[in-house]
């Protein structure tokens, strides 16, 4: 009977094995949707520009939030995009949308070279009285850099970002795309739905750090 059982054990782990590995498949730059959570570090005045140049704070600041997007791919070589997100610390808050279109010059089967470009806005709110310290700004982007897929089941995005804002921004972004779908009795589980860890760096009046854990419901 033990003998029995053991077997079985081996053979469902066998199936459930070669399935997980078949089912292993992350595109470039796929047609998805992502949601997320965010916690952003601004370092010592880094959030003044976003405050009219009216709000100083000495010490470095954390706040939360979320952030969402879609990106669509026509023939593989077209792109577009938009994305929203914001943070939050009690008495004040930032967000952000941006919608932008652009192609993708180079496409191997495992790196690619997307280009977008379009318009960010940014909008910022505190509970003071006072309307100086509240702000909206829009302004053009462009974005460039590298997808990779740099393992069967790890994809990772590298980005670089200029928004021409009055007080200019640049961004850098590590996205990391990971297949966590298997078949459990020929039942697809995360069949399409990837987790992803990213990092960004911002300088704009200071350094800006933003770590984003959330996930992608691709449409392969």
């Amino acid at each position: 009977m033990k003998k029995q059982s053991i077997k079985v054990t081996l053979c469902f782990a066998t199936a459930l094995g070669y399935h997980s590995v078949a089912h292993a498949q992350l595109a470039l730059n796929p047609t998805h949707i992502a949601v997320g959570i965010q916690q952003r570090h601004f370092t010592q005045n880094s959030l003044n520009p976003y405050f009219n140049n009216n709000y100083t704070h000495d010490e470095s600041e954390h706040m939360m939030g979320m952030y969402a997007g879609f990106n669509i791919n026509v023939q593989e070589r077209f792109l577009i995009e938009a994305e929203g997100d914001f943070v939050t610390k009690v008495s004040k808050g930032v967000g952000m949308w941006k919608l932008g279109a652009g192609f993708i010059p180079f496409s191997s089967g495992s790196v690619s070279i997307p280009i977008t470009a379009g318009v960010i806005n940014y909008d910022s709110s505190t509970d003071k009285e006072d309307s100086i310290y509240g702000k909206s700004e829009s302004a053009a982007y462009i974005k460039t850099g590298i997808s990779a897929i740099v393992a069967p089941r790890w994809m990772m995005d590298l980005t670089v970002q200029y928004e021409a804002l009055d007080s200019s921004k640049t961004s850098i972004a590590i996205e990391n795309t990971f297949d966590a779908g298997f078949y459990l009795f020929d039942i697809p589980i995360f069949g399409d739905l990837h987790p992803t860890v990213g990092l960004s760096w911002a300088d704009r009046n200071s350094r800006e750090i933003n770590i984003r854990v959330g996930a992608k419901y691709t449409f392969n």
